[in-house]
């Protein structure tokens, strides 16, 4: 009883405006008014991928983890409440607001913030990007996010293996001399990474994947035209990603990629990552 994909995105906003021009003009994604001031920003059929809340801060707020069944995240739920793990659950207004059945939050060892839930919602329209975007979504979820574990590495690894049931896609070793971990809960090389490296607005970046690489070139062009291009294009070694990263109106960052290739990772096979790209992503902020 384990997520089953990293499903969406929770991002608190002093600007829903910014974000709405963000997700469609920048991104190719298509932006929805949410309930109580919302937006949902879709990136596939769900009715929501990144859901944008009104906030007195800029930041990443959430992960977003789904179960495969109820019987599935009940078992989770139990599991974590024998840990001791404090649990809160969600209202009726967040619950709509996430395009979701159920869901709980609860805080890690590292102090970030993750939502188990149940049931997305499929959007009642079709997506549509506007400029002809195909984001690779799927059984992998919506991408991968990267935070922070800050000195609490070992008590993170243990925590997201042992308790939530991901397994370890890789390590890596930063320019900086800090280490992180790269967990997996499905095919997508990993949905979530945590490092020893200090982040601000809650999160260092969030991943989204696109079906061609010309669909990262134009985002690059859209990007570089707006000034918010923060690492050049470049091809990681541990998925295989094109990508280069953008900033957003919440002050972190989202990777924006293409995967040419299978990864080098396969389950039951860990490889110490010490370069991080093969070439590229060279930092221009």
């Amino acid at each position: 009883m384990k997520p089953v994909e990293l499903g969406y995105a929770v991002i608190s906003a002093t600007d829903i405006a910014a974000w709405t021009n963000f997700a469609g003009e920048v991104l190719g994604a298509m932006p929805v008014p949410g309930p109580s001031g919302t937006l949902s920003i879709r990136t596939d059929e769900r009715s929501a991928r990144l859901i944008v809340v009104p906030a007195e801060t800029d930041a990443f707020r959430a992960a977003g983890w789904l179960m495969a069944s109820k019987v599935a995240f009940d078992g989770l739920r139990d599991r974590l409440v024998k840990a001791d793990v404090g649990l809160r659950p969600g209202t009726d207004e967040e619950r709509e607001a996430r395009h979701v059945m159920d869901f709980f939050s609860f805080t890690d060892p590292a102090g970030n913030v993750h939502e188990i839930a149940l049931g997305p919602d499929a959007g009642p329209d079709q997506f549509v990007s506007p400029f002809g975007v195909r984001f690779i979504t799927g059984a992998g979820g919506i991408g991968h996010v990267l935070l922070s574990s800050g000195p609490h590495l070992t008590e993170e690894t243990e925590f997201w293996t042992a308790t939530m049931g991901l397994s370890i896609a890789n390590f890596r070793t930063f320019p900086d001399g800090a280490n992180g971990n790269f967990f997996t809960c499905n095919d997508r090389q990993h949905s979530m990474a945590v490092a020893e490296i200090p982040i601000r607005n809650g999160a260092h970046h969030i991943n989204l994947e696109v079906a061609t690489l010309d669909d990262v070139g134009r985002a690059l062009d859209r990007a570089y035209t707006r000034n918010l291009v923060r690492r050049a294009l470049g091809k990681h070694l541990n998925d295989n990603m094109v990508s280069f990263y953008m900033q957003t109106p919440g002050g972190f960052q989202i990777e924006y990629g293409f995967s040419d290739g299978a990864p080098l990772w396969r389950p039951g096979v860990y490889f110490t990552d010490s370069g991080g790209s093969y070439w590229g992503h060279k930092h221009l902020v």
